[in-house]
């Protein structure tokens, strides 16, 4: 008797928008010489992040959950949305990962480095009070989050 091979299930993984409320937030900048060439090109390294605080507002089951965001600025995706015509063989999956795990809930992204300027200059004047971010359903605490958007306020329009 011989055995059907199983068929692989496709991994269709439903969409989900998650709102997070911006409690806090602070950014920080560095600057240095490259001494390691082998590990990095160029002669200087940098390294500029914004690091938020904020309660999830939905999907409804994870409401009120606290949340660590961390955004990272990248010259690469600058260099990329600048010219696109030299990456097509990039396939991006996704923009960021959100984990909520337990008492761990947390998002780490990156925008491109230009943008960053105008993501702080708009926190600082009250004009970004939300973060939503659209991606997979949360499987085994995780989803790969394929946008995100800064927004003064929210409401049920801004759900995918």
């Amino acid at each position: 008797m011989t055995k059907k091979p199983k068929k692989k299930k496709s991994e269709k993984r439903e969409s989900c928008s998650y709102v997070i409320e911006i409690k806090d937030w602070d950014f920080s900048y560095m600057l240095s010489v490259n001494n390691d060439k082998k590990l990095l090109d160029g002669l200087y390294w940098e390294h500029t992040d914004l690091e938020m605080k904020g309660n999830i507002v939905h999907p409804e089951k994870l409401a009120g959950k606290e949340n660590k965001i961390t955004i990272m600025a990248d010259r690469v995706k600058a260099r990329i949305m600048a010219k696109p015509e030299d990456y097509e063989q990039f396939a991006p999956r996704s923009v960021g990962s959100l984990t909520i795990r337990g008492s761990q809930s947390e998002y780490l992204g990156s925008v491109p480095f230009d943008a960053y300027q105008t993501i702080c200059t708009m926190l600082s004047a009250g004009k970004i009070k939300y973060l939503v971010l659209h991606g997979e359903a949360l499987y085994r605490g995780a989803a790969a989050i394929r946008s995100i958007t800064f927004q003064e306020c929210f409401g049920p329009d801004d759900l995918i």
